[in-house]
């Protein structure tokens, strides 16, 4: 079964909804993921999920790699621009507990704030980069220790690192394609 969802916010995407004999679909991209290796390593713990409008496309994704790992899972969803909370469904058909809220930066943070308590292993945001700012303040002042893997809001195009569209360049002005990158981890 395959599940579009598409914002509808200027020309490219009204293009989108419009009648067409062919539309072809890729995504969305596993390695947009920030901390795929943290997320590999996690075993029999608890694995959060915050994570808003099209944020939540990774979300069944992150999910499900921490259930392989033996994890129990939690998810706080937030319908954001797109209006809907359409991966809490999927979720809850992998066994992952759903909470579902109005806005991630009002009652999201605060659910956040007190799933912490529960010490888990890891905890995923999926959504803008303001999100995950906010994630990782949230984190800070409650003082936990578990990484934050995110969602990497880089501009991709092919997802293969060929198309130059999320290149960005280090200092010594290596180029360094941002669909493909993945930063290296101190964390467990």
């Amino acid at each position: 079964k395959v599940r579009v969802v598409v914002y509808v916010d200027g020309p490219k995407t009204r293009f989108l909804v419009k009648p067409a004999s062919r539309l072809a679909v890729k995504g969305p991209f596993y390695n947009g993921v920030q901390g795929l290796a943290i997320l590999k390593r996690v075993r029999d713990g608890l694995g959060l999920i915050i994570a808003g409008g099209v944020g939540q496309s990774t979300a069944a994704s992150v999910a499900r790699q921490l259930l392989r790992g033996g994890n129990r899972v939690r998810a706080c969803l937030a319908p954001g621009r797109a209006g809907l909370n359409y991966a809490a469904d999927l979720l809850r058909a992998l066994g992952v507990e759903v909470n579902e809220v109005s806005s991630l930066r009002r009652e999201g943070l605060a659910t956040l704030s007190q799933w912490l308590k529960e010490e888990p292993e890891v905890v995923f945001s999926g959504g803008p980069d303001a999100l995950h700012r906010g994630v990782a303040r949230v984190l800070q002042e409650q003082g936990a220790a578990a990484p934050l893997v995110t969602s990497q809001n880089a501009v991709m195009c092919c997802g293969e690192g060929l198309c130059g569209s999320c290149v960005v360049f280090t200092a010594k002005r290596r180029r360094v394609p941002r669909c493909k990158a993945q930063y290296q981890s101190e964390g467990r």
